[in-house]
């Protein structure tokens, strides 16, 4: 009897023992993925950075509408809230992979840019973007664009894309804060923001983003809606009035590309999104937070590529 009860303690040991060795290696291959997924190391000289997963992707856009967003935040965003020397960036898409948004439409090993914008040809006449969808191809939406919260392909877009165009690198305190949530807490978070916006469109009216350069901008544009909204009850109120009765479709939800960027940061605890409303960023506000380091790198100048293998950016050669 004895000698049994000893079999059984010592069967009981060498199992808890597989288990404890079990459990090791899992957690072992989680930091591997981890320290793939979320680059911990320097970089790797003084004036190149690999591109990671949450990096923020800005953009300065030198058509019409990017030199009138440089105006407004040139007249309406205070110094004391932009990088010192930095452009006045005119659009922003924060880097993600397949490891952090885990979606079927995702190529493992790439990278890509979640972004608010238009991609596609418009009424078959101006083509914004060659670089397609990934999670919105032109065959299932029935048309030849798509405007709103995206995701394309981080190295076409940059190739494709004319200005300069930086990455903000979180910092290594910043990356480790996502990086203690978990990679399963993330995917749902991510997965979450993606199911929410995915039917979201890009605010063609381009005030919203204007508006957010100062708080003069941003009530002004609040009491617009509020007249807008006056207007549109009277005219409602007049056709029951006088028997008028049409259909009339609900608005389609948008988001601007700032605001969606600081939405995803907000919704990762990253500190200095959670007090501020995510409608109030701009793309130079968003590349100032503390959460990303103090000097950009680039991807492009002007229109020479400058990134290196696809995934890794240098600092600017006139800095």
């Amino acid at each position: 009897m004895i000698g049994a009860l000893k079999d059984l303690h010592q069967n009981i040991k060498t199992k808890v023992g597989e288990l404890k060795n079990n459990i090791k290696n899992e957690l072992e291959g989680v930091e591997d993925k981890f320290r793939t997924v979320f680059h911990l190391g320097q970089p790797a000289t003084p004036n190149e950075a690999p591109v990671m997963p949450f990096d923020l992707v800005l953009f300065k856009g030198d058509d019409p509408v990017g030199k009138m967003i440089q105006k407004i935040e040139n007249d309406h965003v205070h110094e004391s809230v932009r990088k010192k020397d930095g452009p006045l960036w005119t659009h922003v898409g924060v880097v993600v992979s397949k490891d952090v948004l885990p979606l079927d439409c995702l190529e493992p090993g790439k990278l890509y840019i979640y972004e608010s914008i238009l991609s596609g040809t418009v009424l078959g006449v101006y083509t914004y973007s060659e670089v397609p969808a990934a999670d919105h191809p032109v065959s299932n939406i029935k048309k030849e664009f798509y405007a709103g919260p995206q995701l394309r392909e981080f190295e076409a877009t940059v190739k494709e894309s004319k200005g300069d165009i930086g990455i903000a690198r979180l910092t290594r305190e910043h990356r480790r804060m996502i990086q203690k949530k978990g990679i399963q807490s993330i995917n749902e978070i991510m997965l979450q923001i993606h199911d929410k916006y995915k039917t979201y469109g890009y605010p063609f009216e381009l005030f919203p983003e204007l508006a957010s350069a100062s708080d003069a901008l941003y009530d002004f544009k609040e009491f617009g809606k509020k007249v807008v909204k006056s207007i549109e009850e009277s005219i409602d109120n007049f056709k029951k009035h006088v028997g008028v009765e049409d259909e009339k479709k609900p608005r389609k939800k948008a988001v601007f590309c700032s605001q969606f960027a600081a939405i995803i940061y907000a919704a990762l605890g990253l500190p200095g999104f959670e007090h501020t409303s995510a409608g109030k960023f701009t793309p130079i506000e968003l590349d100032a937070m503390e959460c990303f380091e103090d000097e950009n790198y680039f991807v492009k100048v002007g229109d020479v590529l400058v990134m290196k293998d696809g995934l890794t950016a240098v600092k600017k050669p006139s800095q």
